[in-house]
C-alpha cells in the first residue's frame, strides 16, 4: 500500500490491535452485529480509529480481567466433561489434576496461563474423542448385532414358524437376512471392534484398560466384556445341543411308539342271531 509514513504505522497499528480485539470479542460473547458496527465506524486509517481501537481493547481487557474465574471454570467443567466421554482412566485424570483444582491467580498473565492449559488439554482430548467415536458405535453396532443373534437361534428351533410366517411372523427372506447379519456380519463387527479396542488402549490409553460401563453396564475392561459375552453364547449354544441330543436319545431308547391292538371284529350273523334271541 501506497501512502504516508504515519499512515503505514497507523495501519500496522490497527492491525495488531485487530488482532488482539477479536480473540476477546469471541470469548466474551460480543454479538456479531456489534463487531461489524465498531468496524463500520472505525475503518478509516487515521489516529481517531487507533485510538477507538486502544480504548476497545482496554475494556475488553479490563471485562476479561474480572470474568477470569468464570471463563477459568467454564473452561474446568468442558474439560470434565471430556474425561469422561474419552473414559479417561485414573491415572490419567491424575496427570490433569492440578488443572482442575488450582485456584485462579489474581494476577491476569498466570490465569491466562491456566486458562490456556486448560484449554489445550480440552482441545487435545477432543482428538481423542473423535478416534473414540467409532468405537462407540462398533459396541452398539456389536450388541445389536448379538441380540438379533438370540433372536435368530431361537427363531430357527421354533417349529410353528412356517404357520407363524402367516401371521405375520418373519418371512423367508427376513430369516435369511437376519442369518447373513448374524453369520457375517457380527463376526466382522467383533473382529473390527476388538482391534480398534486393542489400538485405543495402546495408543491413548497408555496400554491401560478401555471401560465403557455407560455401554455395556458393567465397570469391566470392554475386551474383557466382549470375551464374556462370547463365551457366554458359546456355553449356552453347547448347552442347548446337549440337550437336544439327550431327548433324542432318549427317545430313541423308547423306540417307536406302539399302535393300539385291533379288538377282533365280531361277525354281523352273529349279531342278528343275538338280537333275535333276546327278542
Amino acid at each position: 500500500m501506497r501512502g504516508t509514513h504515519s499512515q503505514r504505522v497507523q495501519l500496522a497499528r490497527l492491525r495488531t490491535l485487530g488482532q488482539h480485539i477479536q480473540p476477546l470479542w469471541d470469548r466474551l460473547g460480543v454479538f456479531p452485529q456489534e463487531q461489524q458496527a465498531f468496524f463500520q465506524k472505525n475503518s478509516a486509517i487515521s489516529q481517531r480509529c487507533v485510538d477507538a481501537c486502544e480504548t476497545e481493547l482496554a475494556r475488553l481487557t479490563e471485562l476479561k480481567r474480572a470474568r477470569m474465574a468464570d471463563f477459568v471454570n467454564a473452561a474446568r467443567a468442558t474439560l470434565r466433561t471430556r474425561l469422561d466421554e474419552t473414559r479417561t482412566n485414573t491415572l490419567e485424570r491424575a496427570k490433569v489434576a492440578a488443572l482442575l483444582s488450582e485456584a485462579v491467580p489474581d494476577d491476569v498473565a498466570a490465569a491466562e496461563g491456566l486458562l490456556t492449559a486448560i484449554e489445550t488439554e480440552v482441545a487435545r482430548l477432543d482428538g481423542i474423542l473423535e478416534q473414540l467415536q467409532p468405537i462407540v458405535r462398533a459396541c452398539a453396532k456389536y450388541l445389536a448385532l448379538a441380540g438379533e443373534r438370540n433372536e435368530y437361534e431361537a427363531l430357527i428351533q421354533d417349529s410353528t414358524r412356517l404357520l407363524n410366517r402367516k401371521r405375520g411372523g418373519p418371512s423367508m427372506f427376513e430369516e435369511e437376512q437376519m442369518r447373513a447379519r448374524v453369520t457375517k456380519d457380527l463376526p466382522r463387527t467383533l473382529q473390527t471392534l476388538t482391534a480398534a479396542v486393542a489400538a485405543y488402549q495402546r495408543d491413548v490409553l497408555g496400554n491401560a484398560p478401555l471401560v465403557m460401563a455407560d455401554v455395556f453396564g458393567v465397570d469391566k475392561p470392554v475386551l474383557e466384556v466382549l470375551q464374556r459375552l462370547e463365551a457366554e453364547h458359546e456355553e449356552r449354544v453347547c448347552r442347548e445341543r446337549e440337550q437336544k441330543k439327550g431327548r433324542q436319545e432318549a427317545l430313541d431308547k423308547k423306540g417307536p411308539p406302539t399302535m393300539p391292538s385291533a379288538r377282533p371284529r365280531v361277525p354281523l350273523a352273529s349279531v342278528t342271531v343275538a338280537k333275535q334271541h333276546k327278542n
